[in-house]
């Protein structure tokens, strides 16, 4: 029997190591992070901020080892963060609801203090 002819709709942008070495790093950092909470809740008041710091650093630094994975098999880095269009709603930009928020910031006719986004 002949195998089926593989669909383009999804292209590999990464080497499937790199895809393994993510996965096992977003398992270490879980782990990681499941000791660091046990230690946080022995503390009375802990620093909530720097969790919330070294989250955000760890997150970013994981997105910087997916881009240079994409980057090193020769991928566009859009594969992964999108192009210019990826946050185009749908619908159009002169209906007034949430949806229409990327839209307006995209064309630069944002305007926090619009009636649509107070509700009148």
């Amino acid at each position: 029997m002949a195998a089926e002819p593989r669909s383009d709709s999804f292209r590999r942008v990464a080497a499937p190591w790199h895809t393994v070495f993510i996965l096992a790093l977003i398992a270490a950092l879980a782990y990681w992070g499941k000791l660091g909470a046990d230690q946080t809740r022995a503390v009375l008041n802990p620093d909530r901020v720097k969790i919330y710091e070294r989250t955000i650093l760890f997150e970013w630094l994981v997105l910087g080892v997916v881009l240079v994975g994409v980057w090193l098999n020769g991928s566009s880095l859009f594969a992964v963060l999108g192009g210019p269009l990826a946050f185009r709603p749908s619908v159009s930009p002169g209906r007034r609801n949430r949806a229409a928020i990327p839209d307006c910031i995209h064309h630069g006719h944002f305007d926090p203090r619009s009636s649509w986004q107070h509700g009148r």
